[in-house]
């Protein structure tokens, strides 16, 4: 969870899809009805933030409590783990020192 890691310690990441393409790929995965889908993903949204609400007070939305935010909706999960390694290294990666 972003909010228990110190910012100076982690990445703090958050991955979002539309609802509709969410809904589909559930569906697809799990061989369930649409409707299915979207009830077991509602439950999960609503658990997931006062799970997050309970815990640390926050909503899970919050965009301040991420470094980075990455939509799928558009890219590939390969091209969103891309962009998150990126970012990790970019943050995390000491530049070398010329000798």
């Amino acid at each position: 969870l972003a909010f228990l890691i110190e910012p100076a310690r982690g990445l703090r990441v958050r991955v979002i899809c539309p609802l509709p393409e969410r809904i589909k790929g559930l569906a697809e995965r799990e061989k369930m009805t649409p409707e299915t889908a979207r009830a077991t993903i509602d439950y999960a949204d609503r658990d997931r933030s006062a799970f997050v609400r309970d815990l640390v007070g926050r909503e899970v939305d919050e965009p301040s409590a991420y470094d980075v935010i990455v939509s799928t909706a558009r890219m590939s999960l390969e091209a969103a783990a891309d962009i998150v390694v990126a970012a990790y290294r970019a943050r995390f990666t000491k530049p070398a020192t010329g000798s």
